[in-house]
């Protein structure tokens, strides 16, 4: 598995997924070898092609993930909503492995412990 980082400019670029099709067809690149890394901000722009655009990517098989979910500057409500909709999908598609701001920002070993010991208590 190897990834890879996209920036807001080269998500939002015409024709990135063409682009993105065009490389995978000419290199000996299997789309479900390579994890599209793109930042929240990313998310955040043109909501309605980057949704788009993130179902073709997955159509095609590539794997997409979210660097610093939970650190941008975007409104509390439309955190509030991407958030809940982002432990729907969590939810829905049996995640075993999680991690990122939208659980807890980074802890030291003690801290780690005692905030598994209360979320597995207490949920």
């Amino acid at each position: 598995m190897m990834s890879v980082n996209v920036s807001s400019r080269q998500f939002h670029v015409q024709y990135f997924i063409h682009k993105i099709e065009t490389f995978t067809s000419k290199n000996p690149v299997l789309p479900n070898m390579l994890e599209m890394e793109i930042t929240e901000s990313v998310l955040m722009e043109n909501q309605q092609s980057t949704i788009v655009a993130l179902k073709t990517l997955s159509k095609l098989g590539f794997k997409i993930t979210i660097d610093d979910f939970g650190t941008g500057y975007s409104s509390i409500m439309l955190f509030a909503s991407f958030y809940g909709r982002h432990l729907d999908f969590i939810r829905q598609h049996n995640c075993k492995y999680v991690q990122g701001y939208l659980f807890s920002r980074p802890l030291p070993a003690d801290q780690l412990t005692e905030y598994l010991y209360f979320i597995t208590k207490f949920h």
